[in-house]
């Protein structure tokens, strides 16, 4: 049977695959690349293939002969597929792509007791506090009561100054299902300029907000929410939209259940 070169290296692939009895996790690490990497290769439906580099790392780490990688090994024993049955469709395991990857475990820490590393920063909180000016009157301030640890290179990757990082949580259920309550977002307070449906933290005549926003004709701003069964958009024209702040671009969010 002939085969092109991609067919070939995917068959090698999988006979090494089978050979070394690793998860794709440790195989993906030993050959120097990720486990996402190797999923994508073996699905069908991806584009992705060994590509020259990658098969010569493979004939290197299994100490297999140069030029291995693009040669068919009819006396070595392609691996059998593995066949799920679900619900809805069989899947063979080749199609099956990840969608995920390992960093690793959590490293916890104390306000009073941790130093930060030289990598570390914490940021604070906006939180809406009651003001003088009248009963439920509210205004929202920097709270240093609450922070979050962040990690410089974190908030770089993102394009985030950290003098210009802030966190906030959201209450209720408005903008489930993507940020559900009780919610933790990082806010970039430099990202005032509306893109239209972008999230952004918003000072709504002294409640502090998080929405989707779209602008509209004549300096008006709608606003929408996740949940808009339940919580219908909200226009306001160019008079009204003016008791509306922007804070900054939602850049993080983090749930826990």
């Amino acid at each position: 049977m002939n085969l092109t070169i991609k067919e070939i290296r995917l068959r090698n692939l999988q006979i090494l695959l089978k050979e070394s009895g690793l998860s794709k996790a440790a195989f993906a690490q030993k050959v120097g690349t990720s486990a996402a990497y190797i999923s994508q290769i073996l699905s069908s439906k991806t584009k992705r293939s060994v590509g020259s580099l990658i098969a010569k790392s493979m004939e290197l780490a299994f100490n297999k002969p140069t030029g291995w990688m693009d040669n068919q090994h009819l006396d070595e024993q392609t691996p059998d597929k593995t066949v799920e049955k679900t619900g809805d469709k069989t899947i063979d395991e080749a199609d099956v792509a990840a969608n995920a990857e390992w960093y690793g475990t959590f490293e916890t820490w104390d306000d009073d007791k941790t130093p930060l590393e030289p990598d570390d920063v914490v940021l604070p909180f906006l939180k809406e506090v009651e003001i003088a000016a009248g009963p439920g009157r509210t205004e929202v301030v920097e709270y240093h009561m609450q922070k979050l640890r962040f990690a410089k290179s974190t908030l770089k990757k993102a394009g985030v100054d950290q003098a210009h990082a802030y966190c906030i949580t959201i209450v209720g259920n408005s903008m489930e299902p993507v940020l559900p309550n009780g919610a933790t977002l990082g806010i970039d307070s430099s990202k005032i300029s509306v893109t239209d449906g972008d999230i952004y933290a918003l000072d709504h005549a002294g409640a502090l907000r998080v929405k989707l926003i779209y602008k509209l004709p004549g300096g008006g701003l709608r606003l929408r929410s996740f949940n808009s069964h339940e919580w219908p958009d909200e226009s306001y024209s160019g008079d009204a939209a003016k008791a509306i702040k922007v804070l900054g671009r939602v850049f993080w969010w983090s749930v826990l259940r």
